[in-house]
């Protein structure tokens, strides 16, 4: 079913969408095609205001996350790095088929990925800092590779980052309903 009508548009905070936004609240309006004067027409996002709200609480544990950060990335490197990851899993017996990943600065969910990663290869790090100088050099640049500390602050921090982002996923989904 058609209607001319247009009640609301859902869209991220971004500056350039809002003059989009008032670009099209002047085209609808002389169109006659708003309903209650576009008065509800723009509505944000609630996906991206959750993003944004969990990206500001993980501010606060910013030097831990850039620390699991560099450690990751030395899993993810020059095919000599991460070969010695990969020899430091298979010494720690470990049992998974994929490799950390990396974080993404704009998206806090990838944040998320990387810390759940870290946290199944997190004895491969400690083998790595004790038998492995060139991982020691590596994550040395942001504050050496993840203490104890910083371990218990993501043990401590991923079932609510799980909360989130499995909110994030509910939100996300496509609405199936009958027009």
């Amino acid at each position: 079913m058609y209607s001319k009508n247009i009640l609301t548009v859902t869209i991220d905070n971004a500056r350039s969408k809002e003059v989009a936004i008032q670009h099209l609240k002047r085209r609808l309006n002389n169109w006659g095609a708003t309903v209650f004067d576009d008065y509800y027409l723009h509505m944000r996002c609630v996906v991206h205001i959750l993003n944004l709200v969990v990206k500001d609480g993980l501010k606060n544990h910013d030097p831990c996350t850039v620390k699991i950060h560099d450690a990751s990335r030395f899993g993810r490197s020059l095919l000599a790095r991460s070969e010695k990851f990969k020899a430091s899993v298979e010494e720690e017996c470990i049992n998974e088929k994929g490799l950390v990943c990396l974080d993404v600065d704009t998206r806090w969910n990838y944040t998320f990925f990387m810390l759940k990663c870290a946290l199944k290869f997190r004895k491969t790090f400690s083998n790595l800092e004790s038998k492995c100088g060139l991982y020691i050099k590596e994550v040395r640049k942001h504050g050496g590779p993840p203490n104890k500390d910083d371990w218990k602050i993501v043990v401590y921090c991923y079932p609510f980052l799980r909360i989130f982002y499995e909110t994030t996923l509910k939100l996300s989904k496509p609405l199936l309903c009958d027009l």
